[in-house]
């Protein structure tokens, strides 16, 4: 029975063990006989399946985007609570303010209703909240 390493490769069952190698090197756990027949180091920055992953990683292959953080779901609750605000004290422009914060945060979500159409939608909806959020500060200056 053969394992799987952290890289989604098999691993052999006497890769598991420590063995002697020429010259008295000592191979670990998980460590790969290079194509020249030397050892080609264990599994860390310097070994070429990390360098491989790192290399997929950089080309955006397997690395998948959130899409809302921590950051942006306490603003979304505090974008809400100014929108609450502005309602009771029935204030415009906090309510414009408030409004566009909200749409702006959530263009990335309505993006994905139309995978085909996700930039234009992303787009469209974060120039129409920025123009919203325009709109609130010059109303509260006129």
């Amino acid at each position: 029975m053969a394992a799987v390493d952290r890289f989604g490769r098999e691993i052999d069952d006497d890769q598991f063990n420590l063995t002697f190698e020429n010259g008295g090197h000592v191979r670990m756990l998980g460590e790969r006989r290079g194509a020249s027949g030397g050892v080609s180091g264990s599994e860390s920055f310097h070994s070429p399946y990390f360098r491989e992953a790192m290399a997929e990683l950089r080309a955006g292959q397997s690395a998948v985007k959130p899409v809302r953080t921590r950051g942006l779901s306490a603003g979304l609750v505090i974008a809400a609570v100014v929108f609450c605000y502005g309602l009771l004290a029935m204030d415009i422009p906090v309510i414009y303010l408030a409004f566009s914060f909200i749409i702006y945060a959530f263009a990335p979500t309505l993006g994905k209703l139309s995978p085909a159409h996700s930039a234009a939608i992303q787009q469209a909806v974060r120039t129409f909240s920025v123009t919203t959020f325009v709109g609130a500060i010059v109303m509260a200056m006129v």
